[in-house]
């Protein structure tokens, strides 16, 4: 059977465990699943509480977390009060001689 290695890499940022992409962090999350299943079934708590997993922008690898997904905020602008610019039809003409 040709499998990976299964050796522990983290992340040089974080420090997190470091999955190779996403089916490999969702295999993860299955295993604390299962973890978090037999626990409760043997009156016992585990602390595998990951639920979600994310792509990490500093190893570009992903990571577990046990913090529910939040989408970003997006601020509003503030409105800016610029000077209103003359058209050239509002601006004064010129006196004829």
């Amino acid at each position: 059977m040709h499998g990976r290695k299964n050796r522990t890499v983290t992340c040089p940022a974080t420090g997190k465990t470091r999955f190779r992409d996403a089916k490999d962090a969702r295999l993860a999350l299955r295993n604390a699943f299962f973890a978090r299943s037999a626990a409760a079934l043997a009156g016992s708590t585990t602390p595998r509480n990951e639920i979600r997993s994310y792509k990490c922008e500093h190893c570009r690898g992903f990571h577990l977390t046990s913090r529910p997904f939040q989408p970003p905020v997006v601020l509003a602008m503030p409105e800016r009060n610029l000077p209103v610019m003359p058209t050239p039809l509002s601006l004064p003409r010129p006196k004829s001689a």
